[in-house]
């Protein structure tokens, strides 16, 4: 790459550079915001609009690259770029100027590839992110400016004082004699780019391109943390705020039919089941059972007070929706929504440890509905969550009613990970359970809409995200990648045991003879 000193070259147009410059720091910008909230997480201002959802794209594996945020990848090539424009300036020093322009333009296609696999996925998907497609448009007016103006130089002959300057595309003003320029099979391979060199271009923009889509292939859907819970030395926040119910932000309480027909019956856009589990179903004779119980004798909640979080209060957890015996050895606290895939899928890991560790664990469960209709923290609604509130409701409902029959519905709910049960077989199934007049009367109970809002307001305090399970001091988000290692989380924290690792022990306890 090196130059003979009759072969400087052209200083380029200030007006072209410093498009580029601004262009490239217009793109670190919309980078870092994007990366601030793809580590801190919550809504995106401004992808409220219609046909936009950034936050199902920051949540995908498509925004990971090795499961750091290609937000984070994305402005350092524009950093990058931003910075090897001031090299292609220093026309003083040729061989600076000629490694500029060897890292600058690289970098440029590799950006604009980039920017073309990020719009055509986006179309695929069907989301779309307004600010990633800012970015992208940064990266297409970058790539025009440099390749519009990257330096093509003839072959040198004749005289050295004929070729002083030579010739740039687009940048820069030609010598008083302007040299010949032939095809570019006939550009030089000394001060600029020729075919070969070209080429070489070529081959390292499209590696670039395969590192960053292999990256994204590795990378998981979710990220899975395990983590202290913060200790917090402030008061905690006001439990007026707590229990004050908010039915105006709710679904009018008549509105989850119990009828077969009306919108509330209508098919949710998620794939749903047609039919609940048979070993679900109770009986004619248990349902009536549970009626006559339920009319006769109201629900007795036994007492123990545990502090789980430090920005709330302690709870009662015979008061709260539970999976487990409420005087397990440990107590657990989990947000998660029915609608939520990531909630869906960490379901069977929780699942599995309460068998294996059976009462020595309990779990408090709090469903979040994700619907604007009751959540006035969701700024954009998805389809998936058209039915959040419904089934929100008539999971806290069967608790209301019949707290032991809870772990049944909750079950239900989430039997199969991919399909979610319609609302219409919900409701039968709450139905069979409680008994449709109780479901009713439950239904418009304020207490249940309270806690639809208790729920919803734990979550935005403790700034935690879906799902999210507490346990000791620790807490986990996101989904496993094997059993195992949630059990040796559950082992190191609360010291418990598998079940017969505790009956072995028991056993060998016993007097002998």
């Amino acid at each position: 790459m090196s130059l003979r000193p009759y072969q400087t070259p052209v200083k380029p147009s200030s007006l072209a550079i410093w498009a580029v410059r601004g262009t490239a720091l217009c793109a670190v910008g919309l980078g870092t915001f994007l990366t601030w909230h793809s580590y801190g997480g919550g809504s995106v201002p401004g992808c409220s609009m219609e046909g936009f959802d950034c936050g199902a794209l920051l949540s995908s594996r498509w925004s990971k690259w090795f499961n750091i945020p290609v937000s984070f990848v994305g402005l350092l090539i524009y950093a990058l770029i931003f910075s090897f424009s001031w090299l292609v300036t220093r026309v003083s020093k040729p061989f600076v100027c000629q490694l500029g322009w060897w890292l600058l333009t690289p970098l440029v296609l590799v950006a604009l590839g980039a920017g073309l696999w990020f719009s055509g996925l986006q179309f695929y998907l069907g989301k779309f992110c307004l600010y990633c497609l800012l970015i992208h448009s940064c990266g297409l007016v970058i790539a025009f400016i440099v390749l519009r103006n990257l330096p093509l130089r003839p072959r040198c002959t004749g005289s050295p004082d004929s070729h002083v300057g030579g010739h740039v595309l687009g940048m820069g003003q030609a010598s008083a004699v302007a040299p010949t320029v032939g095809p570019l099979s006939q550009v030089s391979v000394t001060g600029g780019f020729d075919r070969l060199r070209l080429t070489l271009l070529g081959c390292m923009t499209c590696l670039g391109i395969l590192l960053l889509v292999t990256g994204q292939m590795l990378s998981s859907a979710t990220t899975f943390e395990i983590s202290e819970i913060d200790d917090f030395t402030g008061p905690p926040p006001s439990e007026a705020g707590l229990g004050q119910p908010v039915s105006t932000s709710l679904e009018e309480p008549g509105s989850v039919s119990l009828g077969g027909t009306g919108p509330a019956s209508s098919t949710s856009p998620a794939p749903q089941k047609t039919k609940p589990p048979q070993e679900h179903t109770p009986t004619a004779s248990n349902a009536s059972e549970f009626e006559e119980i339920l009319a006769l004798k109201p629900v007795v909640r036994p007492e123990r007070f545990v502090k789980l979080l430090a920005r709330v209060p302690e709870m009662n957890v015979g008061e709260q929706p539970l999976l487990g015996n409420s005087d397990a050895r440990h107590i657990l606290f989990e947000f998660m929504s029915y609608t939520c895939p990531i909630c869906r899928k960490l379901h069977p890991f929780i699942d599995a440890a309460r068998q294996r560790y059976g009462d020595q664990i309990a779990i408090i469960v709090r469903p979040v509905p994700l619907h604007k209709k009751c959540n006035k923290y969701v700024q954009k609604n998805n389809k998936i969550h058209e039915f959040s509130c419904h089934y929100t409701r008539l999971a806290l409902a069967v608790w209301h009613a019949a707290p032991k029959t809870f772990p049944l519905f909750h079950e239900y709910m989430l039997e199969d990970e991919k399909e979610i049960p319609s609302l219409q077989d919900a409701i039968d199934y709450a139905g069979d359970l409680i008994g449709r007049d109780r479901l009713e009367t439950e239904l418009k109970d304020p207490e249940v809409l309270d806690l639809v809002q208790d729920s919803i307001q734990l979550l935005k305090d403790s700034g935690d995200k879906l799902p999210t399970l507490y346990f000791g001091y620790k807490k986990i988000t996101g989904v496993p990648t094997s059993t195992d290692r949630l059990y040796r989380a559950f082992e190191r924290t609360l010291r418990v045991k598998p079940l017969n690792d505790v009956i072995e022990t028991s056993a060998q306890d016993l007097p002998s003879g």
